[in-house]
């Protein structure tokens, strides 16, 4: 202390600062401060729900609701640790109100724990609507946060599309995510949203069933992009599109705080709706409000029609194609001979040695040609596990030493249509035809996806996946209604056999089946084939293959109500220009188990795209029954959508 010129005693300065300061926080821990506080919360939460903010499409975006049939809302996340209000799965109104008093809350511990730093991007956006300044709210010290987005740095974003994977059911309709993209020229470095089922199942169709009825739990996480890459585009052989968006840094950064709140909390994973292009939406949805991408996708949403959604919504400024190291080794041995291709795979098996390209194929070109292929094709064994990292690293080592003293040689691999250009994934057929002289009209509906028989022009050659499709027929003469047939998931996977390349080739087939039988009878049956074999693509001569497998069928009209046998199937596929397709098939069965009998079936089916949406098909199909062979020929109007 010291005395005044009064002589009444005071605090100097610095003792004065220090009272007020311990002043200030003895007042804010009282119950009128709390009190004090509490009202702004209210204050605050009543001016939030005078305007409207419960039902703002950013705020329903923040918390993943969806309108429900009977009205109100819901939200897609099931996991209870994500609301902060016990009724805020389905009352968006209660969620904000206890969001407004958490973000408020002095009381709670200012660290990683408060909701100021578990909510990042709802506190971002209600100091946005309701005109707050960051001293308005507690200001909690968020290590972890401040490390992610310092690792993250956000700066603009990139939707990310892997085509189909041949050989996984899961990911026959292909996949999305989104790279955070930094400051760095280099894309590698940047990281990538993803969203997907958290799972070890390596079964792939019993991770398909469990997917459809949704019994997985669905993840965001956010990892290097370069990981991401080489599982996609090098072990798994999938050609990669990345649609640049138009994003601002704030909308960016608004995405990535969202992420962080998102991390750990999970979604029941659903393979046709729910999926990971579906969620992934709601990212872009709380970056860009009022886009609506989430809404109108019904039963299904298929990753093409995700990417639509967001190319519609103009989001997307820039496509790039990216293939993977499978395409571009076929492209080479595409434009390579026979000896080139020989010689290459032989160096790259380690029989012969790299010096040797230079000697045994005649120029510059052919020698860049075998020894670049011979580094694809050996980095494509040694990422498939195939060779121990010793004998990848030394056999690497010497190809492109060799390759380094040739120069270079650009191979300009042609950028295919991009697959949101390609034809709609719902499907209408509308026609008629005749069954040995009978007059029928038929009508078929498939919602998803593609077939061997559809314009290939955006779509992943050999590729084939529909379910639900539906075909029903009125014949004329008996005036009968009848469902021919619904083939409830039909997957064919042709992966063409090369130089490089021996992966078989597989099909799954289950659903029901209206069958001709002698003396004017009928019956429907439940079939499941299950078939793997092999698959050739010669240029100019179209693709063709072979299955063999086990085919079962269940009905009242079978020998002890069941029939099981072997079934084998052929065909080709010969695409003629871009508009038109010639599809052949040959398939027989002999059912030996249950209700013995054979049936043979060939089919010649002929579709003219006469647009991207629009089709006309010919199909003429002759079969072999129980002894009765019947010829059925139609005409059908394809309409996509």
């Amino acid at each position: 202390m010291y005395i005044s010129k009064s002589g009444e005693p005071c605090l100097d300065p610095k003792a004065w600062l220090s009272f007020c300061l311990l002043l200030a926080i003895l007042v804010s821990s009282t119950p009128a401060a709390n009190a004090m506080q509490a009202g702004n919360a209210d204050r605050i939460a009543r001016a939030a729900l005078e305007r409207g903010l419960p039902e703002s499409p950013q705020w329903l975006a923040l918390g993943h609701y969806g309108k429900r049939a009977m009205g109100g809302y819901e939200s897609l996340v099931d996991d209870p640790g994500f609301f902060l209000h016990p009724g805020g799965k389905q009352n968006p109104e209660a969620e904000l109100e206890a969001t407004i008093a958490a973000l408020m809350d002095t009381d709670a511990p200012l660290d990683d724990t408060h909701a100021a730093c578990r909510y990042p991007a709802r506190k971002l956006w209600l100091l946005n609507q309701m005109a707050l300044a960051e001293p308005d709210l507690p200001t909690p010290v968020c290590s972890e946060l401040e490390e992610y987005l310092e690792l993250v740095s956000p700066r603009s974003a990139t939707l990310v599309f892997p085509e189909a994977h041949m050989n996984s059911p899961a990911s026959m309709f292909g996949h999305t995510l989104i790279r955070l993209d930094n400051e760095f020229e280099s894309k590698l470095i940047s990281h990538a949203i993803n969203y997907a089922a958290f799972t070890d199942e390596t079964f792939g169709p019993l991770y398909a069933v469990r997917g459809i009825f949704g019994m997985y739990k669905g993840y965001f996480s956010v990892m290097p992009y370069y990981e991401r890459l080489n599982r996609y585009s090098n072990m798994e052989n999938r050609d990669i599109w990345e649609y640049r968006l138009n994003l601002t840094p704030e909308e960016v950064m608004m995405m990535a705080l969202h992420v962080w709140e998102m991390r750990e909390k999970y979604s029941w994973y659903y393979f046709f709706d729910e999926n990971c292009s579906y969620i992934l939406l709601f990212m872009l949805e709380v970056a860009r409000p009022g886009v609506n991408l989430t809404d109108g996708f019904g039963a299904w949403a298929i990753p093409i029609d995700t990417i639509r959604r967001v190319r519609e919504a103009g989001l997307v400024e820039e496509v790039t194609y990216r293939p993977s190291r499978a395409r571009r080794l076929m492209h080479i041995a595409a434009i390579s001979s026979q000896k080139e291709r020989e010689l290459a795979k032989e160096i790259a098996l380690g029989n012969e040695g790299p010096d040797t390209a230079g000697v045994s194929v005649a120029g510059t070109d052919p020698a860049i040609r075998t020894l670049d292929m011979a580094t694809e094709f050996l980095k494509y064994r040694y990422e498939q596990q195939e060779l121990e990292k010793g004998i990848y690293t030394e056999r690497l080592l010497k190809i492109l030493s060799s390759r380094s003293r040739l120069g270079l040689l650009d191979y300009d691999i042609p950028s295919p249509v991009p697959p949101e250009e390609g034809h709609g994934s719902a499907r209408v057929s509308i026609g008629g035809g005749s069954l040995e002289g009978e007059a029928y009209v038929r009508l078929r509906l498939r919602p998803a996806f593609h077939s061997l028989v559809d314009a290939e022009m955006g779509f992943t050659r050999g590729a084939s996946i529909s379910f639900m499709d539906l075909e029903a027929r009125y014949y004329n003469v008996r005036e009968e209604l009848a469902l021919e047939r619904l083939d409830i998931i039909d997957i064919t996977s042709l992966a063409p056999v090369g130089d490089f390349f021996q992966e078989f080739s597989w099909k799954v087939n289950t659903g029901l089946l209206r069958e001709e039988l002698p003396g004017g009878r009928d019956r429907t049956t439940y079939g499941l084939y299950l078939a793997s074999g092999l698959a050739a693509d010669t240029p100019g001569r179209g693709l063709t293959y072979g299955f063999v497998g086990v085919s079962a069928k269940a009905g009242e009209k079978l020998d002890e109500n069941y029939a099981a046998g072997g079934r084998a199937s052929a065909g080709f596929i010969m695409p003629v220009g871009q508009k038109f397709m010639v599809h052949a098939e040959a398939d027989a069965a002999a059912y030996r188990a249950g209700h013995e009998y054979d049936a043979m079936h060939f089919a010649l089916m002929a579709n003219l795209s006469t647009g991207k949406d629009h089709s006309i098909v010919l199909e003429i199909r002759r079969k072999g029954l129980e002894g009765l062979w019947t010829t059925d020929a139609s005409l059908l109007w394809n309409i996509y959508y």
